[in-house]
């Protein structure tokens, strides 16, 4: 995570890790698009193959997920695809691309806080450690409050 602060505000960003992530998987040339999440209806019938190796995909899920940190506006479109992670298509993987051509041209954005004496900030957070004996799977979330 990226810090940068003066006297009236404080950014955070994870730019040079969105950078680093674009060029490990080898998307430097993409163009950047506008949105996360595509309204793409799969037309042909090769957009449901599922993919041959599936170690790719879960290694740029695994990559997108510390992004939503300081990138709220991605995490839907990340666990939308997360959902896919035992059984990903040819469609899937396009969609995984978009985000990473999303955040392509949005390196830029990130947290802004502004200096202000009488703003406070509370952050809570919930972990449910192997909430279901079958699946071993845990449940989390967590929220942020601020008031004036």
């Amino acid at each position: 995570m990226e810090v940068v602060q003066d006297n009236t505000v404080l950014y955070l960003s994870q730019r040079r890790y969105v950078m680093d992530l674009v060029r490990h998987f080898q998307l430097d040339s993409c163009a950047p698009c506008a949105t996360p999440f595509s309204s793409f209806k799969a037309s042909q019938s090769s957009d449901y193959n599922p993919l041959p190796d599936m170690s790719l995909y879960c290694n740029m899920i695994g990559g997108l997920q510390y992004l939503t940190l300081t990138r709220s506006d991605n995490a839907f479109a990340i666990n939308q695809v997360a959902q896919r992670l035992f059984a990903p298509t040819q469609r899937d993987m396009r969609s995984i691309k978009r985000i990473f051509w999303y955040l392509k041209g949005t390196l830029f954005h990130g947290l802004i806080f502004h200096h202000n004496p009488s703003l406070y900030l509370f952050a809570y957070s919930n972990v449910d450690g192997v909430a279901n004996l079958v699946t071993r799977c845990s449940i989390s979330g967590g929220c942020i409050f601020s008031w004036l």
